[in-house]
C-alpha cells in the first residue's frame, strides 16, 4: 500500500477561480461591517454625558461630585472660587452636563469651560466699560 493513496495533500485553488466582482462585494461588506461596529461603539461611549440630579439647597461641591460620579468629567476649581457660592436647587433627569452646569452656576458670578473631559470652574469675567476709542484732533 502506497502512502499517496492514504494521504492526499489539500488542493489549493488560486484566486483566479473567484470572480473579481465577488471579491469586491466581499471587501465592501467587510468594510461596512467595521464602520457600523465603530459607529455603535462611539455612540455608546458618547451617552455618558448625561446627569440625573435633584435636590434643594445643594452645595456646588455636591453638584460637581454628582457630575463626576455619573460621567467621565472631572471638575477643576479653587475653593476660593466657591467661597461665596450659594446652594442651588436642581431637578434634572438625563440632562446634558452643560445644561446642569448652566443652571447650577446661574446668578453665582461663575462660569465654566469644558476641555476634553475636564470642567474648569472660574469667576465670570466682566468686561470693563472703559473709555471709547479716542479721536485725534
Amino acid at each position: 500500500m502506497l502512502f499517496s493513496t492514504i494521504y492526499r495533500p489539500p488542493v489549493f485553488r488560486s484566486s483566479a477561480g473567484v470572480p473579481k466582482q465577488l471579491l469586491k462585494v466581499m471587501k465592501l461588506t467587510i468594510f461596512f461591517l467595521i464602520v457600523v461596529c465603530l459607529h455603535v461603539s462611539a455612540a455608546g461611549y458618547g451617552q455618558k454625558g448625561t446627569v440625573t440630579i435633584s435636590g434643594k439647597d445643594l452645595p456646588l461641591e455636591k453638584v460637581f461630585n454628582v457630575i463626576k460620579k455619573q460621567t467621565d468629567y472631572v471638575c477643576f476649581y479653587g475653593y476660593d472660587v466657591l467661597k461665596e457660592a450659594r446652594p442651588v436647587s436642581l431637578n434634572f433627569k438625563d440632562a446634558d452636563v452643560q445644561e446642569v452646569l448652566k443652571a447650577a452656576l446661574w446668578g453665582q458670578g461663575l462660569d465654566f469651560s469644558i476641555t476634553g473631559k475636564t470642567i474648569t470652574i472660574m469667576k465670570k469675567v466682566v468686561a470693563a466699560a472703559g473709555p471709547g476709542p479716542s479721536r485725534g484732533s
